[in-house]
């Protein structure tokens, strides 16, 4: 070390002889699922891309996720994911789905870990007799769903976005039919993110926006993702 011995000090010398850019850092992430691989900042966190969960081949400019284990697993977890890098970030997909049985889910999610998540989801609702979105969170192990706030979506098509605005966000989400009037409609209300913070946690793994399926029934079903995007210090839409 520069002061000798091999003790941290409380101060030191600064870098020298660099420009330091007040440009930002963070990147967009674009996936259209239109080629034969995707980015290499989405990760599989839970082990590769396999054909039996992932493809790209099966439905040309989709990606098709097969639903395996919930997110309170870390084992057989359908999920792609890009770490959030930046307190304001705008995350989008849309997908298509069509569950026949309550344990079947596929969206878009606000990811921590195995215990700490939020999930709007596209799955099927034996009250309403139908396909509906809806949000679901985790927190610390425990699960809770936010049923006033579904929404039925018979066909199940849906474009998601969700507005990340520090410590809170705001789900949205589209019909197919509103896509050329750029209509959307809030999915509930703004939700408290904190509990996906390494403070909270106690972790080190930092927050990250995904895409995925479940399937705790019979892992028959599937879901079709057109595209995937992560846009850090993207302009809001205002409701």
């Amino acid at each position: 070390m520069a002061a000798g011995g091999t003790l941290a000090q409380e101060t030191t010398e600064g870098i020298t002889g660099m420009e330091v850019s007040d440009e930002p850092q963070a990147t967009d992430v674009i996936e259209e699922f239109d080629g034969p691989d995707i980015d290499r900042s989405i990760m599989s966190i839970y082990g590769p891309r396999t054909p039996d969960w992932f493809d790209l081949e099966a439905r040309p400019g989709f990606a098709r996720i097969h639903g395996r284990q919930s997110f309170f697993s870390r084992f057989d977890v359908s999920l792609l994911a890009t770490r959030v890098q930046s307190f304001r970030t705008v995350i989008e997909t849309a997908v298509e789905f069509h569950p026949d049985h309550y344990s079947e889910s596929a969206g878009m999610a606000l990811y921590y870990d195995d215990s700490n998540w939020l999930f709007a989801r596209l799955y099927h609702s034996e009250s309403l007799g139908c396909t509906a979105l809806g949000i679901m969170k985790g927190e610390k192990g425990n699960k809770q769903e936010f049923v006033l706030d579904r929404v039925a979506i018979p066909d199940g098509k849906v474009t998601l976005r969700a507005q990340l605005d520090g410590a809170t966000v705001q789900f949205l989400y589209q019909l197919p039919d509103e896509a050329s009037e750029e209509t959307w409609h809030a999915l509930g209300e703004a939700l408290d993110t904190r509990f996906m913070s390494d403070e909270q946690t106690l972790g080190f793994t930092g927050l990250m926006a995904a895409i995925g399926c479940w399937d705790a029934y019979r892992r028959e079903s599937f879901a079709d993702f057109d595209y995937f995007k992560v846009l850090p210090d993207a302009e809001f839409i205002e409701l």
